[in-house]
């Protein structure tokens, strides 16, 4: 597992570097470790780092404007901002993050974000559908969201389109029940590609806007921000 540390405090990146070789021998597992003091030396590096633990502000950077950059060449990488600023949590959506920190950093939440990657990792299953008679394969945090046509569906992911025979119904067998949610009886969402929530307005990743069905918006409320306290804090 290739792992980052961008933070321009020195102390800080010496803190969390104990913690994460704590985890590797604790763990056993094989880790390696790079450290950054600023956000253009991460951007320069030739290495894909599977985990980048990002100072949410740096001096004379901005560490959403950073990851921005980071995720035009890399979906899958795991953000964890590290901030002494919360407030900034749901402004950094778009480059969905995958968990954050709040400084000072606490063992325990380091543990458990490496952790969560791992687990995420290994949930991030394969979803199975039918198009034109192929079968086809997709994972499922590559899915934005299923839309029902008929009998039919159709599934955007980040990079595709499908149009497929399943059901919605069916479908919704196949998906990790703690990251989809059906907003709608024409749509079911990932969590995990919400860009931002208004009303009962749902703005994806790649920019749709969905609407949730009103008497779904509280427990809709719910589940989402249940996701987002188990899946970023």
């Amino acid at each position: 597992m290739q792992i980052a540390i961008c933070d321009d405090n020195e102390i800080f990146r010496q803190e969390l570097r104990e913690y994460l070789e704590e985890y590797k021998d604790e763990k056993n597992i094989c880790m390696e470790l790079c450290e950054y003091s600023n956000g253009n030396d991460l951007l320069q590096a030739d290495i894909k780092h599977d985990i980048i633990f990002l100072d949410y502000r740096m001096e004379g950077e901005n560490g959403l404007d950073i990851a921005k950059q980071i995720r035009m060449r890399d979906k899958k990488c795991g953000l964890v901002f590290v901030t002494a600023f919360p407030q900034f949590v749901f402004d950094s959506f778009e480059v969905q993050p995958f968990r954050f920190i709040v400084k000072p950093a606490d063992k325990e939440k380091v543990f458990e974000a490496v952790e969560s990657y791992v687990r995420q990792m290994k949930n991030n299953r394969p979803v199975s559908m039918i198009e034109d008679g192929k079968h086809i394969t997709v994972m499922a945090d590559d899915i934005v969201y299923i839309e029902a046509k008929g009998k039919k569906c159709r599934i955007v992911t980040k990079n595709s389109v499908y149009n497929i025979s399943n059901t919605l119904s069916s479908l919704s067998s196949e998906l990790p029940e703690s990251n989809f949610y059906r907003i709608h009886r024409s749509h079911i969402i990932n969590f995990k590609n919400v860009k931002t929530i208004r009303g009962n307005a749902v703005t994806m990743t790649d920019d749709s806007v969905l609407s949730v069905s009103r008497s779904k918006i509280r427990e809709f409320r719910m589940h989402y921000f249940d996701y987002v306290k188990d899946n970023y804090f």
